[in-house]
């Protein structure tokens, strides 16, 4: 499976109003600007293979998720602004049917470690805030129909 989007353009068509009582230092977009947190592009892709393993149906999967560069702000020479690097995270699956009912497996999630931003938060009055990936996470899973 793949699945991507890709923007020609994603700017403002008009200047974004301004809120009343809105502080001086609100940055506001304007026509042209472009829209905050919005890459160029942005992929997903996932592989999928099924065999069985001593007689069990087991399931490998492979996901992948990429995220172009992108600003947080209108206007990126904006003290506020944290820019966004572009970032590409790996998730791997191996789950093995153990019965009809039970399953088991094995996750990792962001296979490679990467430091991925996904947003950010930049003011005069506190140290620049991100919202990140979680850090490699390796773990089991089971399940149990009834």
């Amino acid at each position: 499976m793949f699945t991507g989007t890709y923007f020609f353009e994603h700017e403002l068509s008009e200047d974004q109003p301004v809120l009343p009582g809105a502080s001086p230092f609100v940055i506001i977009g304007r026509e042209g600007d472009e829209i905050p947190n919005t890459p160029d592009v942005q992929l997903y892709g996932a592989l999928r293979y099924q065999v069985p393993i001593a007689g069990r149906q087991t399931t490998f999967s492979l996901d992948a998720t990429y995220r172009g560069d992108t600003n947080t702000e209108f206007v990126p020479s904006s003290p506020f602004n944290i820019s966004l690097d572009a970032y590409t995270i790996l998730d791997a699956v191996v789950r093995m049917d153990v019965t009809e009912n039970v399953q088991v497996g094995v996750f990792v999630k962001n296979l490679t470690d990467e430091l991925a931003l996904y947003d950010g938060v930049g003011t005069f009055q506190d140290p620049e805030a991100v919202v990140s990936a979680q850090p490699r996470t390796i773990g089991v899973n089971a399940r149990i129909g009834f």
